[in-house]
C-alpha cells in the first residue's frame, strides 16, 4: 500500500514509500482464499473502515468505491482502506452535517 512519496527539489528523482499487506485484500481473503473471519474480528475490521470513512468525510473527500477489494488487511486484526485514486472533493458535507455528522455504515461480511 502506497504510503506516500518523496521527492528532490523540482522532481528530479522520486522515492515511493510503501507498507508491506500482509493477508491481501478483504476479498482475496474471503473469496480466492475461501476462508472465513470470526464475528469479533469482522466487527473490528468494521470499525477500522468506519474510522477510516469518518476521517475522509471530516476532511469532506468521499470514497467512491468502498468494497471488499478496498480493504486491505495488513496484519492481525489490522485493516486499512486502499482504492483512494477514487476520492472525490464534496464541500456540501459540512452544510449538510455540520461539523458533527453521523456517517452510517452498512457493510455485509459475508462469510
Amino acid at each position: 500500500m502506497l504510503l506516500g512519496v518523496s521527492a528532490t527539489q523540482h522532481w528530479e528523482s522520486v522515492q515511493l514509500v510503501y507498507e508491506p499487506i500482509y493477508h491481501g485484500s478483504l476479498h482475496h481473503r474471503l473469496h480466492i482464499m475461501g476462508s472465513s473471519i470470526p464475528l469479533i474480528k469482522r466487527l473490528l475490521i468494521l470499525q477500522q473502515i468506519c474510522d477510516a470513512l469518518l476521517f475522509l468525510h471530516s476532511k469532506e473527500l468521499l470514497h467512491c468505491s468502498v468494497s471488499s477489494h478496498a480493504v486491505h488487511l495488513v496484519s492481525t486484526g489490522r485493516a486499512k482502506l486502499g482504492c483512494l485514486e477514487t476520492l472525490t472533493e464534496d464541500n456540501s458535507l459540512s452544510k449538510r452535517y455540520g461539523m458533527g455528522f453521523i456517517l452510517t455504515c452498512n457493510f455485509h461480511l459475508f462469510i
